[in-house]
């Protein structure tokens, strides 16, 4: 639940990103020819999706202190 819960923060993109490279193993090359965009792209979003997630999680942490 957690999980679906922090994808959920994330645009599809990002979401597509971060499913295929961490749980699916595919590299960025891979998921840049699967999503018809460039690898530079992917980096970008997955860059951009793991800072909205470790936001989220340290706000979770910190909340009410």
């Amino acid at each position: 639940l957690v999980i679906q819960e922090a994808l959920s923060i994330l645009t599809e993109k990002q979401r597509t990103v971060i499913v295929d490279k961490f749980f699916y193993g595919y590299t960025e090359t891979e998921i840049a020819q699967k999503m018809g965009i460039s690898r530079q792209s992917v980096n970008r979003l997955n860059k951009k999706a793991l800072l909205k997630l470790n936001k989220m999680f340290w706000e979770q942490e910190h909340d009410g202190t």
